[in-house]
């Protein structure tokens, strides 16, 4: 498969998921969105994600993410619908550069909740590491937060209780919260309690934005706090309906 260069961060799935709904006050929620994260950065989420590790019919591990993450996907934007109609109507596309330089990656996908080797492994360090932490061994801490962020690049590749691999079609990439790439600004900490991290993004940063509709590129022409965002230098703006035609 030929890879795009290009990746994209959906979101508003809060706002309105279905183009046909919305009216003027979702447009400009939609739009309070395109600034505020243009103006402070993209949420970085703990995900609700857990995956599932059975070792035996007794031993299983429960692991949810607990690393502030941010999603990314690769497909191909005329390939996206699932994707947005699940995550949102407003897209951010990026290259694979601004997702490499802040140490993000693919995903690994693997099996949950089954009987097989490749999670087993990775998972299995954990009950170890816990209870070195939990007895305060030097090292222990440091070493725990290490594994943790590796796993957050860890995915199942099918739905909760399910073989059906529909995750694999997501094609997804991710950055995820490191220290390291706080101190070099690659991520800010707000202060607050949610998100208590997000992912500065420039408009000289993306390669296109994907909108909702074409009366939401109305209300972005003519938005004062986008045009000095901007300042009058537009990426490519193609509406849902129009990346469905490329």
């Amino acid at each position: 498969m030929l890879r795009s260069n290009f990746l994209s961060y959906w979101t508003g799935r809060d706002i309105e998921k279905r183009v046909y709904k919305l009216n003027k006050k979702l447009r400009l929620s939609y739009l309070d969105r395109l600034c505020s994260i243009l103006e402070s950065g993209i949420w970085m989420n703990v995900v609700e994600e857990r995956l599932t590790i059975r070792f035996d019919d007794k031993n299983k591990i429960h692991f949810k993410m607990n690393i502030p993450m941010v999603c990314f996907t690769e497909l191909r934007l005329s390939q996206s619908r699932n994707h947005y109609t699940k995550y949102g109507l407003l897209g951010f596309v990026v290259d694979r550069e601004f997702i490499i330089t802040r140490h993000g990656g693919p995903v690994f996908y693997v099996q949950s909740d089954a009987d097989e080797s490749i999670a087993r492994n990775l998972f299995g360090m954990l009950p170890w590491l816990q209870k070195q932490f939990d007895q305060k061994i030097d090292g222990a801490e440091d070493t725990l937060n290490n594994i943790h962020v590796s796993l957050s690049y860890v995915k199942s590749m099918s739905s909760p209780g399910k073989k059906d691999l529909a995750n694999l079609n997501e094609n997804e990439w991710r950055i995820a919260h490191t220290f390291n790439r706080q101190a070099e600004g690659y991520i800010v900490e707000t202060g607050l309690t949610r998100p208590k991290y997000k992912i500065p993004i420039e408009p000289s940063d993306l390669k296109m934005l994907v909108l909702p509709d074409a009366r939401f590129r109305d209300l972005i022409t003519q938005d004062d706090r986008v045009e000095k965002l901007f300042n009058n230098k537009f990426p490519p703006m193609l509406t849902i309906k129009e990346i469905g035609e490329i």
